[in-house]
């Protein structure tokens, strides 16, 4: 995995090198993808832990159930 890791990065960083527009609007885009792509790692987190809580209700839930 880390190698995958480290060729994604490489390959963006190839791109952006070889792009000739200016490096102002270079750091612009990569704000801005840096941003979304934060954006979309807190909804993935918020999604993972509303999982995790509902499979844990879910197991004291049974949990309670038996024990009755």
């Amino acid at each position: 995995m880390n190698l995958k890791i480290r060729e994604f990065k490489q390959s963006i960083a190839n791109f952006v090198n070889a792009s000739e527009l200016p490096i102002e609007v270079k750091l612009l885009v990569l704000t801005d993808l840096a941003r979304q792509t934060e954006a979309m790692a807190n909804a993935q987190i918020k999604k993972e832990i509303a999982e995790r809580d509902k499979k844990e209700s879910e197991v004291k839930k049974d949990g309670l159930h038996e024990s009755a």
